[in-house]
């Protein structure tokens, strides 16, 4: 479905750059209308992983319910230069909240990823099992 460019799972949130996959986009738009509103390719992108992460979290903690905030904030990498500026906020974060001292050293983020199989930033990472 996406382009993985860059990721990080904070305690408190997460950031993560993708690029949705332009064949998989286009029939994802055709597709019958099952809810009241017909959602972008994006938000179908998104509210998977956000389900997805929010089941498996709150099976860990043994929980139910609300997992994520429902507030989000979206923007567009309009060019190059853009993409990496926000390569950079999203795997600098644990940085700056003084958790590490180098990206790399956060384990839940692509700048780790990125270190540990050679990907070049800006380049789609690899899938992992």
């Amino acid at each position: 479905r996406y382009k993985l460019l860059a990721f990080v799972v904070m305690p408190s949130h997460h950031h993560w750059l993708f690029l949705p996959d332009e064949a998989w986009a286009l029939e994802a738009v055709k597709r019958p209308k099952s809810d009241r509103s017909q959602r972008t390719p994006r938000e179908i992108i998104s509210h998977s992983v956000q389900s997805y992460t929010a089941t498996m979290c709150n099976r860990v903690r043994g929980s139910t319910g609300s997992y994520w905030q429902t507030e989000t904030f979206d923007h567009w990498a309009r060019d190059e230069a853009e993409m990496f500026r926000i390569i950079d906020y999203i795997e600098q974060n644990p940085v700056k909240a003084g958790l590490v001292e180098r990206t790399e050293d956060w384990p839940w983020s692509s700048a780790r990823l990125r270190t540990q199989t050679g990907v070049p930033r800006g380049k789609p990472l690899h899938k992992v099992g």
